[in-house]
């Protein structure tokens, strides 16, 4: 009877702890707040926010995670060092460890419990690739837009899944974001 008990014990504090894990990550974005596209064709969207760095001149960063059932990351796509005004910029290939803020975009999926790099993906610079600013209310800190961008497996890194594509297409992205200053 103890054996049940302890059980029973132990799978309530597991599904608490998954609870919290999830709920962290999620309260940060109001309800609103969200980046959507079609990815290869197949409807793709997440929480997330466009998230001001004040040590690296102010630029916009919009950091987007899938996640699974359990609150563990999957996939991680970033937009990066865009401008604080609206109009159309050309999202390039990130440089590795440069000091360089050129806009740019990356793309990586993870495994376990979701702090292992699974693929990189990098911009396919020949492709239309770009991250439109529509709007931005900074009294309300609220931006919203339209991005598109191709991706293909980093010719750097291994291939751990091999189910993967070797191309990630965000066609017809869309985002209407919380503006959100960190340091």
């Amino acid at each position: 009877m103890k054996f049940i008990y302890l059980i029973l014990v132990a799978s309530l504090v597991n599904c608490l702890i998954i609870s919290c894990k999830k709920d962290k990550t999620e309260s940060r974005y109001p309800e609103w707040s969200e980046v959507k596209a079609l990815k290869n064709g197949q409807m793709w969207k997440s929480k997330a926010s466009a998230d001001i760095d004040k040590k690296k001149s102010g630029l916009i960063s919009i950091p987007v995670s899938i996640l699974n059932n359990v609150g563990d990351k999957r996939e991680f796509l970033i937009l990066q060092y865009i401008p604080i005004e609206t109009g159309k910029y050309t999202l390039l290939k990130k440089i590795p460890n440069s000091e360089i803020l050129r806009i740019s975009a990356s793309y990586t999926t993870l495994a376990d419990d979701g702090d292992v790099v699974e693929d990189r993906f990098v911009v396919l610079e020949e492709e239309n690739n770009f991250i439109e600013i529509d709007a931005i209310d900074l009294d309300d800190m609220k931006m919203s837009g339209t991005f598109q961008v191709t991706f293909v497996r980093d010719p750097n890194d291994h291939v751990d899944n091999l189910n993967l594509p070797d191309t990630i297409r965000f066609n017809e992205g869309e985002f209407i974001l919380k503006i959100i200053e960190i340091n």
